[in-house]
């Protein structure tokens, strides 16, 4: 049984339901389940969230996912916690605790932190008060690995290791329930999760305790050696474990969980605008305005421009290279986002606030002494965040890649179903497409998702269009990149309004250019 203490009978027995005693109508729409989620039990078994639709190593497969599975509140609580400490790394660099290297490693650590979390949640699932409390712990952790971000940069680190690797630490605790209880599972788990978190864990912890100097290499060791391992264990196949015994993420989970912690983070760069000026005038509402605007078109970039469908996610489709360059250009444009926050801040204040003792500059000071690196920051903020999105943008399949590749996948769903029947006929279908069906429902789904005839889809044009908006992209990094050694020389406020419009400008006519293939294609 998954349940190990049943639900509570009394509500079962009395045919209590999630309806309102005064309107008589569903408090929700959700199912009843995912309402009260006690009705599984108090104490539950982890169950794995994908399971695979056939082994075979030589053809694809997009796995068949439990139904349902949505970003709990505890998840987006956790995603809260997490993007406030992002902020306090900002705050910390804006009074000039930390330098930009140091908040760019201690970011990087950070977000390990997040992504372990939620890799697990992409593959394991219990819902249960052991989990809720986990997850409280976790925050906690991340609350207590923040407490010092305002002190000099070696006792903050000490203390953001230290608690960073005790989270680290802790992550194997969840990992130790699916051992337990899903036994097929238990070498993949230890390979995954136990190991790399316990290393993690113990290496940090050592570190917090180590000299000074050996802080910032030692968190970019540590980084960049787990990730060279989990990497390899991928990508060279001696290496890597048997498909019947790997357990493949809930893309759609993974999807919606850093869209949710993408949109928090904008929530928290907008907050770089909200600036009191010292007088209102045209100046100072043109400032905010064109700092929101940017805002708003970096937010356009990330979310509503280039929207990839899950079949052509490099995850599912990519390899092992185009998986991690997506993971890591991710990280680089959320980090981006962060920064750009920040530096909004700075410039803003010191332009909108000129003359006020905020305590970085004397009386008569040019308000540019301070902020200088601040703009120069927003500029390659800005650069970096289009740079990250081209490269995650190229490490998904395209659509004309899929197009082209449609006759093979019938060959292969045609090839592959009659063995999919022969190991295991009873988990082949499902009802949702693209998570395992049957011969004739995959065919007709790819028909269905290709269209012939009138409406081809023209994979020249495709391809074209897919260039034009590369290079464009790599045109506008270069401009804005070119923008930031420009305000090297700045000395008056209109010449930074300018800098503003122009970077509005540039990112306005990228969006334009990525809606071309929606436009002329679809």
């Amino acid at each position: 049984p998954r349940s190990i203490l049943p639900g509570p009978p009394l509500a079962r027995g009395l045919g209590l339901s999630a309806v309102s005693p005064h309107l008589g109508a569903p408090v929700s729409s959700m199912p009843e389940e995912e309402n009260f989620w006690w009705r599984r039990g108090i104490f539950q078994n982890p169950r794995a969230l994908v399971r695979w639709d056939h082994t075979l190593e030589h053809l694809g497969s997009k796995g068949i996912a439990e139904e349902g599975r949505k970003v709990t509140w505890s998840e987006l609580f956790f995603d809260l916690v997490f993007v406030t400490l992002i902020a306090k790394l900002g705050e910390a660099f804006q009074e000039g605790h930390l330098t930009l290297l140091q908040v760019f490693v201690m970011f990087r650590v950070l977000y390990d932190s997040w992504f372990v979390s939620t890799v697990y949640s992409c593959r394991f699932f219990t819902d249960d008060v052991p989990s809720k409390l986990f997850v409280g712990a976790q925050m906690f952790l991340l609350i207590l690995a923040g407490l010092k971000l305002n002190e000099p940069f070696a006792e903050s680190a000490r203390n953001f290791l230290f608690f960073g690797g005790v989270f680290q630490l802790f992550t194997a605790l969840p990992y130790l329930r699916v051992f337990f209880h899903l036994k097929e599972y238990r070498a993949f788990v230890v390979h995954d999760g136990i190991f790399p978190g316990l290393v993690k864990g113990a290496c940090y912890i050592a570190i917090s305790r180590g000299s000074v100097e050996w802080l910032v290499p030692g968190m970019l060791i540590v980084l960049v050696g787990m990730l060279s391992f989990m990497f390899c264990s991928y990508f060279f196949t001696c290496l890597r474990f048997k498909k019947a015994n790997r357990v493949p993420m809930h893309l759609d989970h993974l999807v919606e969980r850093r869209g949710c912690l993408r949109l928090i983070v904008f929530g928290e760069v907008v907050s770089g605008c909200t600036v009191d000026p010292q007088s209102v005038d045209w100046m100072s509402v043109s400032l905010i305005l064109l700092g929101y605007l940017l805002v708003f078109n970096m937010k356009l970039l990330a979310f509503d421009v280039d929207v990839v469908h899950l079949d052509r996610h490099a995850m599912r489709h990519g390899g092992a290279i185009r998986a991690f360059s997506s993971i890591e250009s991710s990280i680089l444009f959320d980090g981006a986002m962060a920064a750009l926050g920040s530096s909004v801040k700075i410039v803003l204040s010191e332009l909108l606030r000129k003359g006020a003792d905020d305590g970085h500059k004397e009386a008569g000071e040019s308000a540019y002494v301070f902020s200088e690196i601040a703009h120069i920051l927003l500029c390659g903020s800005v650069a970096v965040g289009i740079a990250a999105l081209t490269i995650e943008r190229l490490s998904h399949v395209q659509d004309y890649e899929l197009q082209a590749k449609k006759e093979v996948d019938v060959l292969h769903v045609q090839e592959g179903m009659s063995l999919l029947h022969e190991e295991d006929e009873e988990h082949v279908h499902h009802g949702k497409h693209g998570y395992g069906a049957i011969e004739d429902e995959k065919c007709h789904y790819i028909e269905a998702t290709h269209p012939d005839g009138a409406n081809e889809y023209d994979v020249a044009l495709a391809k074209a269009i897919f260039k034009l908006q590369i290079a464009v992209h790599v045109i506008v990094v270069l401009l804005v990149t070119g923008l930031a050694v420009y305000c090297l020389s700045i000395d008056e406020d209109y010449e930074f309004l300018l800098v503003l419009t122009a970077l509005w400008v540039l990112t306005s006519m990228t969006i334009a250019v990525d809606l071309l293939d929606e436009a002329l294609l679809f």
